[in-house]
C-alpha cells in the first residue's frame, strides 16, 4: 500500500498516523511507568524520543500526567 492510500484511508476513518502512533505510544508509556523499574530516559528512547523532555513534554500533553504521577 502507497502511503498516499494509507492517508486517505485513515482519513476516511477520521484519524492519521500521528494519531494513531501517538495512541501506541502513551499506551505503551503507561504500561512502561507502571510495571518496570526503566527510568524515564529508558522509556523516551524505547518509544523513540531522543531525550526525555521531549518524552516528558509528550506524555503531559497526551494524559495531562507527569511520570510521576503515572508511576504512583
Amino acid at each position: 500500500m502507497t502511503s498516499q492510500t494509507l492517508r486517505r484511508r485513515l482519513e476516511a476513518e477520521g484519524t492519521t498516523f500521528q494519531i494513531i502512533a501517538d495512541e501506541v505510544r502513551s499506551t505503551l508509556a503507561h504500561e512502561y511507568l507502571r510495571t518496570t523499574k526503566f527510568s524515564v530516559l529508558d522509556i523516551a528512547i524505547l518509544l523513540g524520543f531522543s531525550n526525555s523532555a521531549g518524552f516528558r513534554k509528550a506524555l503531559k500533553r497526551w494524559t495531562g500526567m507527569i511520570p510521576s504521577q503515572i508511576r504512583r
